[in-house]
């Protein structure tokens, strides 16, 4: 096998040198937790901090691609060395004699997913004459359909708000008077499961029978500098919320969940200006916006919602799997309006990038930085015609390839969740999901390709 380099993800800030081979983090296992099978012998569970985050990192990408979401209950291990794929035919025969359902991944046969009951694993193994590895982790969300064929969520994935069609799409409703910044034409959008979404000035207020919940805004007001969840939480707190009520009782401060993304809430009963009681929890998972719940009393929030978040329940929620907080997380989704013809008229434009630092797994010497950065930009006009610029650059930095393409043509609104554009790549025609999310003083413009789903755009109005 070629030589193994750890690549650490990065977002503005910068990763020093780290020494990974910590041999107390390397221990003898003879059994997997999670699979509950045996393993050969002299494996060892690998629990070395970066190790672990690139074998999670590997997985959500396999994982990824058949729509899956998978827990933080997963397990690296380094296996014996191994030969003629001996390792990977007793791993199998494990699962099997335990009781799982193997199916291999027709793309890559080093992947595949254990089904046994409602249980699903992703199970990753290579095997080889130097090093050998094992990774097992659990699939939370996602329908169990062959390896390499994407399944349909049951719920969206927990991400970034990204254009997804649903099957009945929702209807864009046009209010009497505009409730919301900016001169769009829809502030309103009906869901086919009973919810209205509404933009205002600093939240979008999205409502079911006596349920409403607000996705805030970002807010400069609240202090994030500490970078501790309960100071910041308690910030937004008094920034968000409290200012609207004046009486409050039972309040309680959650801190968060042991997740990869943890969930944290704060909860009380509060009494609004006037006099009106309310059950209200403000809501926050990884570096998410902040969602307030508001319902009449914490029985309501616990049927819609299948969560009791008190001080009582402190122990469980600490120790509580990612699903638990998904339909509450999954709300940030409601901020969904329609784009008319005249909403697109304008200059538009998408800025990203990244970068990794990479270091020999062995050694933990530095071994460069590898830096991806994108821009987009599409001027649209009234006439039906359009032009956009794409330009990137890729690679290991010193020595970094890059691109430009340019197009024009038509575009047409196919109603109001989907533009088409002529004359792009091989002059081909190319039909995007559209949908607004609203922000503070405008809109974000998505636009999702129905063939090729990873092409988007998230562009802003210049």
């Amino acid at each position: 096998m070629q030589q193994l380099y750890l690549i650490v993800l990065c977002a503005g800030f910068y990763l020093s040198p780290v020494k990974v081979l910590a041999q107390k983090n390397v221990q003898a296992a003879s059994r997997s937790s999670v699979a509950g099978i045996p393993l050969p012998a002299n494996t060892k569970a690998d629990k070395r901090l970066l190790i672990r985050v690139a074998a999670k990192t590997t997985m959500d990408l396999e994982a990824a691609d058949s729509n899956w979401v998978l827990s933080d209950n997963y397990e690296v291990f380094q296996l014996p060395v191994g030969s003629n794929n001996d390792l990977s035919d007793s791993i199998i025969a494990a699962l099997e004699d335990s009781g799982w359902q193997l199916l291999i991944n027709e793309r890559n046969n080093k992947w595949g997913l254990a089904s046994k009951g409602s249980r699903r694993l992703i199970v990753y193994f290579e095997t080889a004459k130097k090093e050998s590895w094992l990774y097992i982790a659990e699939i939370v969300q996602g329908q169990a359909s062959k390896p390499g064929t994407p399944p349909t969520p049951a719920t969206p994935k927990p991400v970034a708000p990204q254009p997804v069609q649903p099957a009945n799409p929702p209807q864009p409703v046009q209010p009497a008077a505009p409730v919301a910044v900016g001169s769009y034409q829809f502030h309103t959008t009906n869901f086919d499961d009973g919810w209205t979404a509404t933009a205002t000035a600093n939240w979008v207020e999205v409502s079911k029978g006596s349920i409403k919940v607000l996705l805030h805004f970002s807010n400069g007001a609240i202090d994030m500098s500490s970078l501790q969840t309960p100071t910041i939480n308690a910030n937004a707190w008094n920034t968000l919320v409290a200012p609207r009520y004046k009486d409050k009782r039972d309040f309680y401060s959650f801190n968060g969940n042991l997740s990869f993304w943890p969930s944290s809430a704060i909860s009380a009963v509060l009494t609004d200006h006037q006099g009106q009681q309310h059950f209200v929890v403000l809501f926050r998972r990884g570096n998410g916006p902040f969602i307030e719940f508001i319902s009449p009393n914490q029985a309501t929030f616990e049927k819609e919602f299948g969560i009791n978040i008190t001080a009582a329940n402190d122990q469980n929620l600490i120790n509580s799997y990612d699903e638990t907080w998904l339909k509450m997380d999954n709300m940030q989704q409601r901020n969904k309006f329609a784009v008319a013809p005249a909403d697109l008229i304008g200059h538009w434009s998408e800025n990203s990038g990244s970068y990794a630092q990479m270091y020999n797994v062995y050694t933990g010497n530095y071994a460069g930085m590898n830096a991806i950065s994108n821009s987009a930009e599409f001027w649209i006009a009234a006439d039906g015609s359009y032009k956009s610029q794409h330009s990137g650059a890729s690679g290991m930095v010193g020595s970094q390839s890059f691109f430009t393409q340019k197009y024009n043509g038509r575009y047409t609104m196919n109603g109001n969740w989907e533009v088409s554009f002529t004359n792009r790549h091989n002059n081909k025609t190319e039909i995007y999901w559209c949908q607004f999310e609203a922000v503070r003083g405008g809109r974000i413009l998505h636009l999702q390709d129905k063939t090729a789903s990873s092409l988007q755009y998230h562009l802003t109005r210049k």
